[in-house]
């Protein structure tokens, strides 16, 4: 049976269209307040706080005349109030800085100073006063720094921003070495010809050997004035030395706002963001043509979030498994990669790390503790409760009565009311 999952995910991306890196619209007003924070001088240290009634909230800090992120983090909140303090980068702008706090498209901003570092004058000589004060005018720009494995953290170094998460590395490692170049001849790195880079290229290295136990985050900027979005999508991309291909990083989340892109990957190399012009039909399927979710599934590929098989079909009447649908959501709404519950059937699957970020962000749960049954079909009910949860939609609102409301199952009725209330789901001739 066709459950029509691509209409129901398109409808609500659309509904949600505030999530960051779906749309250009203005942030809406945001339930947080940031204290005020003193001026400080490049490399001192400043303190974040204020309150939210959310459980968590993002924090950026962006250097405004660089146009980079400075730090980025999830931060708990407790009783109502979070609060973390951070180090401004040694070469941080002289000028205006600014701190977003919020979730989504609800964002608070607070700007604050950072002024020069007054040098002391010289000592009197014989007969004459002091040389005058002096002000460092050229700070060389910090392309190296330490992470310690234990306490993670965010470095920003010569241009882009990256986070660590703690542990980020097994083993003895107790510290390791971050390096970031920006590749001085591009020519030799080819671009598909669809595609151009809108930024610089970094080669970002590390002195130890291996990938990351975790993912990190990357986060670099782009002129806004180099892309139009209304005619090209952008993302960041790490690149592949064997294939010579640029490859996406994982959960990429576009702020058309601050000029900035970040994407997870597990290991180094060279990255950048790269602008694609949009084109009316972003791949070619053998099966879609005169689908009645043509216009949906064109849209969603365009979104990186659905993609074809390998032999140029969609299969757009096929069942969608909880495993795929979950990957989807993660992929449609650019869910952050987050370390969730990893259940017993899903440990060495496929869609493991989607399955464990819906499960962090509280939008999916398992069978059981131990079961999430990946494979199996997704039923309506499972699909209209995951929806509610990843729009966050307000599930009070009164549903369309359908002749077979009573074989839905309790738990299901205020998501399914939820849906329909919204028409992103519609029944079958009032049958649901």
């Amino acid at each position: 049976m066709n459950k029509k999952w691509l209409a129901l995910i398109f409808s609500a991306v659309m509904l949600i269209g505030s999530v960051t890196g779906m749309t250009s619209a203005k942030a809406a007003p945001s339930k947080e307040t940031v204290n005020s924070i003193d001026s400080v001088n490049p490399g001192q240290a400043i303190t974040i706080s204020g309150t939210s009634p959310n459980s968590d909230v993002v924090v950026k800090v962006i250097d405004v005349a660089k146009n980079v992120v400075e730090y980025i983090d999830t931060i708990s909140v407790l009783d109502g109030a979070f609060s973390v303090k951070i180090n401004i980068s040694p070469d941080a702008s002289i000028g205006t800085h600014k701190v977003i706090v919020g979730l989504g498209s609800e964002v608070t901003a607070k700007e604050f100073a950072v002024t020069p570092r007054i040098v002391p004058g010289g000592p009197g000589g014989p007969g004459g006063p002091g040389g005058p004060g002096g002000v460092p005018t050229d700070v060389p720009s910090k392309n190296t720094d330490i992470v310690y494995v234990v306490n993670g953290g965010t470095l920003t170094l010569n241009g882009a921003t990256i986070a660590f998460p703690a542990g980020v590395v097994k083993g003895d490692v107790n510290n390791f070495k971050v390096i970031v170049n920006k590749v001085a001849d591009t020519s030799v790195l080819p671009v598909d010809s669809s595609s151009k880079l809108i930024n610089d290229v970094f080669e970002i290295t590390k002195d130890i050997t291996g990938e990351f136990s975790k993912p990190v985050q990357i986060t670099l900027s782009y002129d806004k004035n180099s892309v139009n979005l209304d005619h090209s999508t952008i993302n960041i991309y790490w690149f592949n030395e064997e294939t010579k291909k640029w490859i996406p990083l994982d959960n990429p989340q576009v702020d058309s706002s601050s000029g900035t892109v970040t994407g997870s990957v597990t290991h180094f190399t060279k990255f950048a963001i790269l602008a694609t012009a949009k084109t009316d039909i972003p791949v070619a399927l053998s099966d879609t043509k005169g689908h009645w979710a043509e216009k949906n599934i064109l849209e969603l590929i365009q979104k990186g979030a659905i993609s074809g098989y390998p032999d140029g079909t969609f299969k757009p009447n096929n069942n969608i498994t909880r495993a795929e649908f979950v990957s989807i959501i993660v992929k449609a709404f650019n869910l952050k990669e987050q370390d969730g519950m990893v259940f017993a059937d899903t440990s060495n699957h496929w869609a493991k790390s989607s399955i464990a970020t819906a499960a962090a962000q509280g939008i999916i749960s398992g069978y059981s503790d131990t079961t999430f049954g990946p494979n199996d079909p997704i039923s309506r009910e499972q699909m209209a409760a995951i929806i509610v949860k990843a729009v966050k939609m307000d599930s009070s609102a009164e549903g369309t009565t359908y002749t077979d409301s009573s074989e839905i199952s309790d738990w299901a009725k205020a998501a399914i009311t939820a849906v329909t209330s919204k028409g992103l789901m519609n029944g079958y001739q009032m049958v649901l």
